[in-house]
């Protein structure tokens, strides 16, 4: 669920769910990776979903399950922010604990890096 508000107007909102019938039996092959500075093939040579239907990627970086960061620990892990390439030009980025999806024509040309430092994503690719 989103919600926003302009100063002056009513508040609105809207929910992003979304439901995919797959046309195969295939299973759904979900990873949490890590990613660095560098820029990396998105998926890894031990995806086995050749036609997908759908990619979900999650930033998991900001999530501080056991203490209050202080500020400077608060800083770096809102740097964290994950771009996405496509024959290496930028297509979106993901701040921490956002996330996307999205249905590709071929996953073979998209790559991913991490703009400060290194995090883990979840990324989950859903067969056709």
């Amino acid at each position: 669920m989103v919600a926003y508000q302009q100063v002056g107007e009513e508040a609105s909102q809207f929910d992003s769910r979304y439901s995919l019938a797959c046309k195969t039996s295939d299973q759904v092959w979900d990873r949490k990776l890590t990613v660095g500075e560098e820029w990396q093939p998105l998926i890894t040579k031990h995806c086995w979903v050749e036609n997908p239907g759908m990619v979900i990627i999650s930033n998991c970086a900001g999530s501080f399950t056991q203490v209050q960061p202080t500020e400077k620990e608060q800083a770096v892990e809102d740097a964290k922010i994950l771009s996405v390439a496509c024959d290496g030009y930028g297509i979106c980025y993901i701040p921490p604990q956002g996330n996307m999806r999205f249905w590709p024509n071929h996953l073979s040309s998209l790559s991913i890096c991490c703009r400060a430092g290194e995090t883990k994503y979840n990324i989950t690719v859903i067969p056709e």
